[in-house]
């Protein structure tokens, strides 16, 4: 134990000297093992098994498929479908935004790049509309919040990889809760355009309307093909990775005809140094998790907890509150690092499905991006925007607690989660 603490600190002390979060984990881990007598030397070998896995090929997949379809300009579809369907109701434009980024989450994979694209369009046509900067900013970031569970988000494979739970259940399991959570905003977002008297856009035609909804089609084929293929097992999460860049490529380059070498070119130096990150963080987790399963750790915090007597759903509790801080002023991928292999034997020991759990982190994840003071998601909404993020901080307040009261219901009714993976067979 006393080791343990003396690596946490050495951890602590090189963050603070900014340290790069992996390269602190790592150099920490490694001390430990020196100072337990283990050569340094098979620590080659540990972080190669920590990546060989092929789970984590699905991610430079996905990473490329979505740079793909951002290149493409299928945001500029997916918005003039959303407005089609539901610009000309009250808030239409705000819930516009909503639905163009539960879709385009599920797309691009990544919600930072979700807020670039999406931002870069909505924020000035919001504010042209009569919204305020500040909100159209919270309202799009409110909703790339909830769109990280709309798979295949990069945290959901990454989770994956750290605990060897499947994939494709937790690509399954986060549909229900995003869809709860885009209803929520969105009736909360036609609230709050009624009470600032927003204009209401005039209805399209029905010539526009199809005309969108055939521009936008093809774009969500790419979702329809990836997870009916998944889910009716045709191939895997990680070999669907693979049909989503070829689609992509098609899409793009002979549909819209509007992909160029360069763009591919830019996407895939883009998905390298993306992977880069990703992939070494997820190898120094398994050096992390090595030292304190060496220490017996996960034993003694599964006696502790036992001893209390906790409840799976105020352990839940505990992690999302735990997750929900240290989002804001960490980044997820180095959460999810160091704090997965401490929790999964709690979640084991209480019984609790790890696609659950999986489905409650990643949500908590979600929050920590547009959370007050690093926010590294939000800081991209507001870049594209324009405003101080001090300006956006209020207006958004009510667009997380959406968020995190969804979270908080998951934990208490893991069904909610669970319903789809149980319906398709996938294992739990």
């Amino acid at each position: 134990m006393t080791l343990v603490i003396g690596m946490t600190v050495l951890m602590l002390f090189l963050l603070v000297l900014a340290v790069p979060v992996a390269f602190a984990v790592g150099v920490a881990a490694v001390a430990a093992l020196q100072a337990m007598g283990i050569s340094w030397q098979l620590v080659p070998g540990r972080l190669y098994n920590g990546i060989d896995s092929f789970t984590l090929l699905a991610i430079p997949m996905y990473i490329v498929a979505g740079g793909l379809m951002v290149r493409a300009g299928i945001a500029e579809r997916l918005i003039a479908m959303a407005l089609a369907l539901v610009g000309h109701r009250r808030g239409g434009l705000g819930n516009t935004t909503v639905l163009s980024a539960v879709m385009f989450s599920g797309i691009s994979g990544s919600t930072s790049a979700s807020t670039a694209a999406l931002g870069s369009i909505l924020i000035p046509s919001m504010h042209k509309r009569g919204y305020r900067r500040s909100d159209a900013t919270a309202i799009l970031s409110g909703a790339c919040a909830a769109g990280i569970l709309v798979p295949p988000a990069m945290s959901m494979i990454v989770f994956s990889g750290l605990t060897g739970s499947s994939v494709s259940a937790l690509f399954a399991a986060g549909f229900l809760p995003a869809f709860c959570c885009a209803i929520a905003i969105m009736l909360y977002v036609r609230w709050h355009a009624g009470a600032a008297n927003i204009q209401v856009l005039p209805r399209l035609s029905r010539p526009e309307r199809w005309g969108a909804l055939r521009a936008g089609l093809p774009a969500l084929v790419l979702p329809v093909l990836v997870f009916g293929g998944i889910f009716s097992g045709v191939f895997t999460a990680t070999e669907a990775g693979v049909v989503a860049v070829l689609y992509a490529l098609a899409l793009g380059g002979l549909i819209y005809r509007s992909l160029t070498v360069h763009d591919l070119f830019e996407v895939l130096g883009t998905a390298v140094l993306t992977c880069g990150v990703v992939l070494i963080m997820v190898t120094i987790s398994g050096i992390f998790s090595w030292v304190l399963t060496a220490n017996q750790i996960p034993r003694l915090l599964v006696e502790t907890v036992g001893a209390y007597e906790l409840t799976p759903f105020v352990f839940l509790l505990c992690v999302i509150v735990i997750f929900v801080l240290l989002g804001m002023i960490m980044d997820e991928l180095a959460i999810m690092v160091m704090l997965i292999p401490i929790a999964l034997p709690l979640v084991n020991a209480l019984g609790i499905s790890p696609i659950h759990f999986g489905v409650v982190v990643i949500g908590c994840v979600g929050i920590g991006l547009f959370s007050p003071p690093v926010a590294s998601a939000l800081l991209v909404a507001c870049s594209v925007a324009g405003v101080r993020i001090e300006d956006v901080a209020r207006p958004l307040l009510p667009h997380l607690v959406i968020v995190f009261a969804v979270i908080v219901l998951l934990a208490a009714l893991p069904d909610l989660t669970l319903f789809l993976p149980r319906l398709m067979g996938l294992s739990v």
